[in-house]
């Protein structure tokens, strides 16, 4: 039996991921990402995990990723920024735009 907040649906914490974890689902079209929050993660680390970090509270930087249960991604991304990530997930396609929004078509520099 799920738990409601009292209105009849889901917490955002509450939102089935796998059998044993709660990933958080968000509309990334409805983000203003800061400039310093995208420089954190570089755009070939957006691109291999498609993923793009939204958001930073403190020591937590918030992260958009098509593929939540991949622990490899928050192994590099902590690696990569000394913070802890904490995880939303997106439909790939609409990460993928994102990230051409953010940080622009790259296939002119292959």
């Amino acid at each position: 039996m799920s738990k409601t907040n009292g209105s009849g649906r889901l917490p955002m914490d509450s939102v089935p991921f796998g059998s044993d974890r709660a990933v958080p689902v968000v509309d990334i079209a409805d983000y203003v990402i800061e400039p310093a929050v995208l420089a954190l993660v570089p755009r070939l680390l957006c691109d291999r995990h498609t993923s793009l970090p939204i958001a930073r509270v403190g020591d937590r930087l918030i992260v958009a990723m098509a593929d939540p249960g991949n622990l490899t991604t928050y192994e590099e991304l902590e690696s990569h920024t000394g913070l802890r990530i904490e995880a939303v997930t997106a439909p790939e396609d609409s990460i993928l735009a994102a990230i051409l929004r953010y940080h622009g078509d790259d296939s002119r520099r292959r």
